[in-house]
């Protein structure tokens, strides 16, 4: 909105949508991070109650991870927190953002990738997969949740120019990802799949059982 030195009230309604995408945000990060750890537990100790997930969660590296990467977001919370009381935190942004992108490799050491053994490349190559992936579909959420509001707070002639603006700045970023997301994934698959032989050999038995 600098770039096309947007009226106030389209700044504030920015703002307003902004806060509010992140709370949802943290709301279903926290949800899913604690359904993830009941389904973990359910399938560990065949039992959901306080001492098993207690046991999962101190005495796996399942528990150590997801602890770690709920700290890390709780941290990103209590930033999101103070900001939106107006108590600026010196690098809050900068902060934020490594913590996210810590977090996101919790995810992937605990991904097929890590399962293998190896924790160099095809751990790093789940991580930039899922970053690029965080990056295109925030971005595509971010631009639904905020551009039709602050479209309507902004005048006539400010419409064009900031979407003129908007456009190229979020293809900056869509495309390298794009190119990230396909060349990840199709590592990611040639290592999960080794041998198409093999998806031939079990399209055969299930033919087989078929019949």
């Amino acid at each position: 909105l600098d770039a096309v030195n947007a009226s106030v009230p389209a700044r504030t309604v920015a703002l307003k949508r902004w806060r509010q995408l992140m709370l949802v945000a943290f709301v279903i990060f926290f949800a899913a991070n604690f359904a993830d750890l009941l389904l973990q537990v359910n399938l560990v100790a065949e039992q959901l109650n306080w001492n098993a997930m207690v046991g999962v969660l101190l005495n796996s590296r399942y528990g150590t991870l997801w602890l770690l990467r709920v700290a890390m977001f709780a941290l990103c919370a209590v930033l999101f927190a103070l900001d939106a009381r107006g108590k600026r935190v010196p690098y809050g942004e900068s902060i934020a953002i490594v913590l996210a992108n810590v977090a996101l490799i919790t995810r992937s050491l605990n991904s097929h990738a890590a399962a293998s053994g190896n924790l160099s490349m095809p751990v790093f190559a789940d991580w930039l997969h899922m970053l690029g992936v965080a990056s295109w579909v925030g971005g595509l959420f971010c631009l639904a949740w905020i551009v039709p509001f602050v479209w309507r707070a902004l005048g006539p002639k400010t419409r064009g120019e900031w979407i003129a603006w908007l456009v190229p700045q979020f293809s900056l970023i869509a495309l390298p990802m794009t190119i990230v997301i396909f060349v990840t994934g199709a590592y990611g698959s040639v290592l999960q799949v080794p041998a198409l032989d093999v998806l031939d050999g079990d399209r055969v038995l299930l033919h087989v059982q078929g019949a």
